[in-house]
């Protein structure tokens, strides 16, 4: 049924964030007993979602993330603009990470991974009516390493 609906949605726009045209991918809620036994005229499955959540705020979770990768981006002397991206589980752990566009340095990419996995916070999951459900958060991010000669 969903792919029946994703098949006639025509004028698709980028996805923008920040000013950036990224690839994205959309995520669709479809709960069947809603849309089909229990539909409503005007039926929104998004006003039953309660959206993942860091446990100290998302301003935390964006500092802990500088504090935390700015010195790999330094280290590897990167600049320029990269799309993190990672689901919460139901459980409320980070799953699935990855940076788009792909950055070709296996050590950049090992330390990366091993900083995020140091992130073990736990985070506040997703819930739809009250059922855990995975949920993807994507945002950009632009490093700019700078020297000054003395």
């Amino acid at each position: 049924m969903s792919r029946e609906v994703l098949r006639n949605l025509k004028k698709w726009k980028p996805a923008e964030a920040k000013g950036w045209k990224i690839g994205a991918i959309t995520e669709f809620i479809l709960y069947p007993k809603d849309l089909m036994s229990n539909y409503q005229p005007g039926y929104d499955a998004s006003k039953f979602v309660t959206h993942i959540k860091y446990p100290e705020g998302s301003k935390a979770f964006h500092t802990l993330f500088h504090d935390n990768f700015m010195m790999i981006f330094e280290d590897y002397q990167l600049n320029g603009k990269v799309n993190l991206e990672f689901y919460i589980s139901k459980n409320g752990h980070i799953i699935n990470p990855r940076i788009y566009p792909e950055v070709y340095n296996q050590n950049f990419n090992n330390d990366f991974m091993r900083t995020l996995t140091r992130m073990k916070k736990t985070w506040i999951p997703a819930f739809y009516k009250d059922i855990p459900i995975v949920e993807r958060i994507s945002f950009p991010v632009q490093f700019s390493i700078t020297f000054t000669e003395r």
